[in-house]
């Protein structure tokens, strides 16, 4: 559907460029379509009964009652032409459309914990890639995600947040065990071993800071899985034992992109260092032990 006049509720039309069906999975594995489109102003617009069906809202007429006039408008969806409010169409044909305002409105309204990984989603994947390509593509946009995890940055940034997702919950004592449990999974050392190796390298202060920091210097493909682990516990609601499995299976995806020069690494200033680039030896990391029991609290308390 091209250059359609949409009626935005501030009395003027503007051209809808072209509708899209999104593709959105639950943390639970459901899957959910979205119609949405952009305005040729960039403003987004999302069906009012997808959303409210991802967020668990059961009377979505009710919801959008709540929403102002200027951030929901209804279409005929049999010729999508704009239902202005004295226009008389059949039950079940009107369908509400909200912007961006009105769409936040109907996540804040949620209780439901899916909300807020909801609102990640669209406001930090979905829209900066319609906005950048005209489109959303699932796989895309997933590969895209992944790979950010490694960047240096990127790592730091999810190493800060596990920090700060764990502190309230099970103080400085949880971090320091999900850190040192993050370690012993993906190298078979504990921090400590780890910096003891790193100190006896010769290595900068800065490099060997912490058990995370000895990684990054000596496997940046390790680190990337860490960091994805990070984003799983953290912003995907995984425990940290699925987070675990889950993203070290990807050390040989990180592998083939430092091959190529994608990826973070330090390999040339630990040469430098230590004239025949030496590092730790380090165990297959598929044949390590999960070292996560399977209750968080037990691993993070106990």
């Amino acid at each position: 559907m091209n250059n359609l006049e949409f009626w935005d509720g501030r009395n003027n039309y503007i051209m809808m460029e072209s509708m899209l069906t999104l593709s959105y999975e639950n943390q639970k594995g459901k899957s959910f379509e979205l119609r949405s489109f952009m305005d040729v102003n960039g403003d987004s617009w999302w069906a009012a009964t997808d959303v409210c069906e991802v967020l668990e809202i059961r009377n979505p007429r009710q919801a959008v009652t709540r929403l102002k006039e200027n951030e929901k408008q209804a279409v005929n969806r049999n010729t999508l032409d704009p239902v202005i409010s004295n226009d008389r169409v059949e039950s079940g044909v009107a369908l509400t459309f909200v912007n961006e305002p009105g769409l936040y409105r109907l996540i804040f309204s949620s209780r439901k914990k899916e909300s807020e990984r909801f609102k990640d989603w669209v406001f930090t994947e979905v829209l900066p890639s319609i906005r950048k390509t005209g489109r959303y593509d699932f796989a895309e946009a997933q590969m895209e995600k992944l790979t950010k995890h490694g960047n240096r940055d990127k790592q730091i940034d999810m190493s800060k947040e596990a920090a700060i997702y764990y502190l309230p919950k099970y103080g400085r004592q949880g971090i320091t065990k999900y850190h040192s449990w993050t370690c012993k999974g993906f190298t078979g050392k504990k921090p400590e071993e780890l910096k003891l190796e790193a100190k006896a390298l010769k290595l900068p202060s800065v490099m060997r800071s912490s058990g995370r920091e000895c990684i990054r210097a000596f496997w940046p493909e390790t680190a990337a899985c860490v960091s994805f682990q990070d984003e799983l516990v953290v912003k995907d609601g995984y425990d940290p034992k699925d987070a675990h499995d889950a993203a070290r299976l990807l050390e040989p995806f990180f592998e083939h992109r430092k091959k190529l020069g994608k990826l973070d690494s330090n390999e040339q200033l630990l040469f430098d260092i230590t004239e025949h680039m030496q590092k730790p030896s380090k165990p297959d990391i598929l044949s390590l032990p999960n070292p996560f029991p399977y209750s968080e609290s037990k691993v993070l308390i106990d």
